[in-house]
């Protein structure tokens, strides 16, 4: 249910975002998708790739791509793979 909703949203052009507010379950269960989402984008980009490239190819808002990965970063800054939109 929530890939086709973002299938949806890519054929219209638009990002999308579940409805707010998200129980707990719910928040997982989108955090899931969009880290796999996410994950599979930046292996595909290659080395470096923007959170709004991200935001393009998957449908998934920048504020949700943002709150998805900010979790995944390293502790000391190395190599990122996102850089200010």
């Amino acid at each position: 249910m929530i890939e086709f909703s973002y299938l949806l949203s890519q054929r219209e052009g638009k990002l999308g975002s579940p409805e707010k507010p998200l129980s707990d379950l719910g928040l997982l269960g989108y955090r899931a998708y969009w880290a796999e989402k996410i994950v599979e984008t930046v292996l595909v980009a290659g080395e470096e790739i923007s959170v709004d490239e991200i935001a393009q190819a998957t449908s998934i808002t920048h504020a949700d791509v943002m709150n998805t990965c900010v979790p995944c970063l390293p502790c000391r800054p190395a190599r990122t793979f996102y850089r200010s939109y």
